[in-house]
């Protein structure tokens, strides 16, 4: 599993690379020659506004990808506290919304393995993207429970909810991206259930056993 994990991360910052030094880069080039074109139109031009709206719709594509590659860079960047990381992620995406936002430990923490710790950070994160964007709710929490035989993580909020056809889809007006989600458990022998209904909100709960999530005690004086 980690040496599937490790290049699976090389293959990813390898991408990114490349996507930063040729895509993106080519794609910010465009924009500001259509930019310059567009300066020296009339006012009145009626082409003018349709192509100030279609750079618009650009400058908005071009972010996402730069939010992309950099989702794929720092995955090779080795991640601190995981209820760090999530509290990090809830209080930037709380930033501008009336939302009251809540990070929850259970338990002592417990040291992760690393290629472990790092897909459990992209699920709930994802999670989280998933909540703040469309939820509408008034309240979102992670809960992190550190047990014995495992740990658990579950997402929650008090929003619209989901209608359950949606859940097993990776598709539909919520985008919820179920399938991702639950691909990246399974590579991690993790379970991920999802309870929500229309105007109940919606509760994710992600599941891994202490044998797999948990780093082994160090064996001190050996």
């Amino acid at each position: 599993m980690r040496a599937r994990f490790e290049e699976r991360m090389a293959e990813q910052t390898c991408i990114a690379r490349e996507l930063q030094d040729t895509l993106l880069q080519s794609t910010q080039g465009l924009i500001l020659q259509f930019q310059a074109a567009v300066d020296h139109m009339s006012p009145e031009d009626p082409a003018r506004a349709a192509l100030l709206e279609a750079l618009d719709r650009v400058e908005a594509m071009l972010t996402t990808g730069r939010e992309r590659v950099l989702d794929l860079r720092t995955s090779e960047e080795p991640l601190g506290d995981l209820p760090v990381a999530y509290a990090a992620t809830g209080e930037a995406l709380r930033q501008g919304r009336n939302v009251t936002f809540r990070t929850i430990v259970d338990g002592t923490a417990r040291d992760l393995q690393p290629f472990v710790k790092a897909e459990l950070y992209r699920i709930g994160r994802e999670a989280l993207l998933n909540a703040f964007r469309h939820a509408h709710a008034a309240t979102i929490e992670i809960q992190i429970v550190y047990g014995e035989d495992r740990l658990s993580i579950r997402i929650r909020d008090d929003g619209t909810g989901v209608d359950a056809r949606m859940l097993g889809q990776d598709k539909g007006p919520a985008h919820w991206g179920v399938v991702g989600m639950q691909a990246r458990a399974a590579r991690i022998g993790a379970r991920l259930d999802f309870w929500s209904r229309a105007g109940a909100g919606t509760e994710i709960e992600l599941r891994i056993s202490a044998a797999l999530a948990y780093k082994p005690p160090s064996k001190i004086g050996r």
